[in-house]
């Protein structure tokens, strides 16, 4: 915690009138503190707890865990795998409980054993009340106010507010600030760092820090307010251009989801900037061989293909838009950036898109975006395209089991330095799907003569891609005919007729063509 401690209350431990284990937390006027290792004005207490031998039998309304005690009736709960199927959670409340037992509102639909399931006390009103004060002292004062998290887990059961004055769909909505007014930033403070993935052994999900736990499985991608989000803004008649007047800062915050959620996490879409300085989003599933997450993540066990762990600003957002470290496990879309977002550090793991890029509303981005260094592992594809035209750039995209981009629609414009888990290769068949505007580079794939490896030489006619996604010269050489034209991307070259031509400049990504008669001879380098 980032906290002063009243100098009052050190002089009072020091004199030995109060004991020091449990010191009172002085905080600046401008932090407010929700609440959790001490009572706070809001009243959240931050006591979720996440088990991994959670049981349930199909019909029955009792669940069994070791770490139940009868203090816990009373709290949500979420059970993966128990709401109709290994991919459904259940999310109820647990009526009473004992040593060891409880008995949930909901019975489940589908038998669990060794399942993982969270439950603590609902702290959505006292959330939602500290950043109601919060944002009345940044617009009373200097734009400025703090939201304070000790580094425990918040459990969020509260319904979403779907339309109504926030204009969006959230369980915690943020304010409208209306353009006009001064931008106020409001920072969402937790611990130092929240971006540890699990290891692949690991047997309980990753739910360490401070973690803001979503306790529902009843979310909707509203046709007018936009998906369901932990914490969202306005999007009935916000982005592109129309945001509300807000700067969100997010620092040292996870958020633990249901796995196959129908809840995205951070949703930033009408908002005029975001940071993001470090952050997670993390499903409540724990990796292979374990039966909830099969080897390969798939729209066969992840249905909810609209939820994301963080969406940034859309288009013609307010150019402040910025994301750290960012860590993200077992959902539909990792990270979902736009124009003017620029990343230093993702990490997505066991997602169907690990990066889905945007624009928004389908309308073409009219600035660009840059992403230093993402890691996509055990994805569908490490980077899509989503809506329209898209500019975006990667300078490394470190791949491992996953396909490097999914572009149907050649939206992407930009260039992706590839990185793909092992020594680089002749990818002969392509990388991804798409892509046409994409200048891809084989960071992995060595320069130089290619003696080995390389491929056979075309028919006539016929186009060669130069599946090394790295520039390269060809050189070409006929026996027994001639060599009469070379086109490379569709342009023809001026080339002299004859039995020798080269060196031909063959970009990477991009195909040649020669037309000949004989026995054609190719030789590669690469640059």
């Amino acid at each position: 915690m980032r906290t002063r401690l009243n100098p009052l209350w050190t002089a009072l431990q020091e004199e030995g009138a109060v004991t020091p284990e449990v010191p009172a937390p002085y905080f600046f006027p401008y932090q407010f503190y929700v609440g959790g290792f001490v009572a706070s004005t809001y009243g959240a207490v931050g006591n979720g707890k996440v088990v991994s031998d959670g049981a349930m039998t199909i019909g029955s309304h009792t669940f069994t865990s070791a770490s139940i005690t009868a203090a816990d009736a009373g709290k949500a709960i979420v059970v993966s795998g128990a709401g109709g199927g290994a991919f459904t959670p259940l999310a109820t409340t647990i009526s009473s409980a004992g040593a060891g037992s409880a008995t949930l509102a909901a019975a489940a639909t589908s038998s669990v054993s060794q399942a993982v399931a969270y439950y603590g006390t609902d702290d959505t009103a006292a959330i939602a009340a500290a950043q109601a004060a919060a944002v009345a002292y940044a617009q009373a004062g200097n734009g400025y106010a703090e939201i304070i998290f000790d580094p425990l887990m918040y459990c969020i059961a509260g319904a979403p507010v779907i339309g109504g004055a926030t204009l969006g769909n959230a369980q915690i909505p943020l304010p409208i600030i209306v353009p006009t007014s001064q931008k106020i930033t409001i920072v969402y403070r937790g611990v130092l760092d929240v971006t540890a993935l699990p290891h692949w052994l690991q047997q309980t999900p990753q739910a360490s820090g401070t973690v803001l736990a979503c306790m529902r499985a009843d979310g909707t991608n509203d046709i007018a307010n936009g998906p369901a989000s932990v914490i969202g803004g306005p999007y009935n008649g916000y982005g592109g251009g129309t945001v509300t007047n807000l700067l969100v800062t997010v620092d040292g915050i996870s958020m633990l989801v249901p796995y196959n959620t129908t809840y995205c996490g951070w949703d930033f879409w009408g908002l005029a900037e975001a940071n993001v300085i470090t952050g997670a989003c993390m499903a409540a599933a724990v990796p292979p061989p374990t039966p909830i997450v099969p080897t390969m993540v798939n729209s066969a066990n992840i249905s909810n293909q609209w939820t994301f762990g963080l969406r940034m600003p859309s288009f013609n957002n307010n150019d402040n838009c910025n994301i750290g470290w960012w860590s993200a496990e077992g959902l539909c879309y990792g990270v979902m950036p736009s124009e003017h977002t620029a990343a230093d550090s993702i990490r997505a793991v066991y997602c169907i898109i690990g990066v889905e890029t945007y624009s928004g509303a389908g309308t073409p981005m009219p600035h660009a975006g840059q992403l230093n260094y993402v890691s996509a592992e055990v994805c569908q594809q490490a980077i899509g395209f989503l809506d329209n035209t898209i500019n975006i750039d990667v300078e490394t995209l470190d791949v491992e089991s996953a396909g490097a981009f999914f572009d149907p629609n050649n939206y992407g414009i930009g260039t992706i330095g590839w990185r793909v888990n092992g020594s680089g290769h002749y990818q002969d068949g392509g990388i991804g799907t798409g892509g046409a505007n994409l200048r891809v580079i084989q960071k992995n794939m060595p320069p130089g003569p290619q003696t080995a490896g390389a491929p056979a030489a075309p028919a006539s006619t016929v186009p060669q891609f130069n599946w090394y996604y790295r520039d390269a010269q060809v050189w070409l050489s006929t026996s027994g005919g001639s060599i009469t034209a070379v086109s490379v991307g569709g342009l023809t070259l001026p080339i002299t007729a004859g039995t020798d031509v080269g060196p031909v400049a063959v970009p990477s990504g991009k195909s040649y063509t020669v037309t000949y008669t004989g026995t054609l001879s190719t030789a590669w380098v690469l640059y």
